[in-house]
């Protein structure tokens, strides 16, 4: 048993804004949903008028709250494919905006800062529900196969198209055993598909990978709480209490087959370590990145943000990896290439400026220095 990291102890009454559009967002809204539940220190409520923190998902709930109460913290949660944000959180007065996709990209390469709000705008990255698994880690006896990817080849996703030819060709010439590579079935997107989790929990190594344009998908903790050894490409964006190459994961550039082949081909020959890497991951996702810590993150980022706000003395003493202290910090990215010269570029650029810059006839926001 893994107690999940909790650092929000204050309590407050929260309002998840009810969703318009069940057809989007399911598995969002599901994550969510399950981390408010199992958080110690939430009560939700169903009137908007009581709570101490109002919750939109932009996705499954397309038009925000009328009013929220003066009193309320306004959290946004935008796990909209794609950087940027939605235009109507310009206007509102949130106490903080999470943004999936946090870098720009295009078929796997870095492009650097998309434009951001300037204001209480933080990095966001999904989790693992506990419903992914049984909280059973499956014995070495048990995983029958070398190798399972599941990536779907489509011409709008040119880089998982890439790294599951890779994959095909390991196969072949690592002679990899009772491999599952492809679509393991049509389970849809408002399931929690029990062949598709089986076929992991089967696995020595899963390989995954992120979108080709941009970054984060829910595969990435699916595949964690697997219990597998997880390859997967960078991700530029930070988060809270990171996964770490060779620690938690294996990282691989989606431009480098021959890298790619050669650690599948080493960790295929050292069972023992990928053993004692996949078990560190999976113990590390079970504290800090399931449902309930990831609603954590969001609850103790908001509440540093107003206690900022309030000039409390020591604001930012108060909790560990937070909004505010990991969106500017390279070490809380994934990468295993050095960090990408223009990664913090927009920033830079912006404090020359100044907080507003016009971009392609429209008012862009950025970052500022810390």
């Amino acid at each position: 048993c893994v107690s999940p990291d909790i650092q929000f102890r204050t309590g407050w009454m929260v309002h998840l804004v009810p969703q318009d559009n069940p057809g989007k967002g399911w598995r969002f809204h599901h994550l969510i949903a399950q981390g408010l539940a199992k958080h110690p220190y939430v009560n939700l409520t169903s009137d908007m008028g009581r709570a101490d923190a109002v919750i939109w998902l932009p996705t499954s709930t397309g038009q925000p709250p009328n009013a929220v109460p003066p009193k309320a913290k306004f959290l946004i949660l935008d796990e909209g494919d794609g950087a940027g944000y939605v235009p109507k959180a310009q206007s509102m007065n949130y106490i903080a905006y999470f943004k999936r996709s946090w870098a720009k990209k295009n078929n796997g390469k870095y492009l650097g800062a998309p434009k951001r709000l300037n204001r209480n705008y933080f990095p966001m990255i999904y989790s693992a529900s506990d419903e992914y698994h049984k909280g059973l880690w499956e014995s070495q006896a048990h995983r029958t196969r070398d190798v399972v990817c599941s990536l779907r080849c489509f011409e709008r996703q040119p880089t998982r198209c890439r790294v599951l030819g890779w994959t095909q060709d390991a196969e072949k010439s690592l002679g990899l055993k009772n491999s599952l590579l492809g679509e393991v079935n049509h389970g849809g997107r408002k399931e929690i598909n029990a062949g598709y989790f089986g076929a992991m929990r089967s696995a020595k190594i899963v390989v995954t990978c992120n979108p080709s344009h941009w970054e984060g998908d829910f595969r990435l903790f699916e595949a964690m709480v697997s219990g597998a050894l997880v390859f997967v490409d960078e991700m530029w964006g930070p988060q809270p209490f990171p996964l770490k190459h060779k620690e938690h994961v294996i990282v691989y550039n989606t431009k480098d087959q021959g890298a790619f082949t050669e650690q599948l081909k080493y960790y295929i020959e050292h069972p023992d370590e990928a053993r004692r890497i996949a078990h560190q991951g999976y113990l590390h996702v079970l504290k800090y990145h399931r449902a309930v810590t990831r609603m954590d993150f969001f609850l103790r980022s908001a509440h540093e943000q107003a206690l900022i706000e309030a000039d409390t003395p020591g604001a930012t003493a108060v909790y560990a990896d937070t909004g505010m202290s990991i969106k500017s910090n390279p070490d809380k990215a994934m990468m295993v290439d050095p960090k990408p010269d223009i990664w913090a570029r927009r920033r830079l650029l912006a404090w020359l400026q100044g907080p507003e810059a016009v971009v392609e006839g429209g008012r862009e926001s950025f970052d500022l220095p810390d």
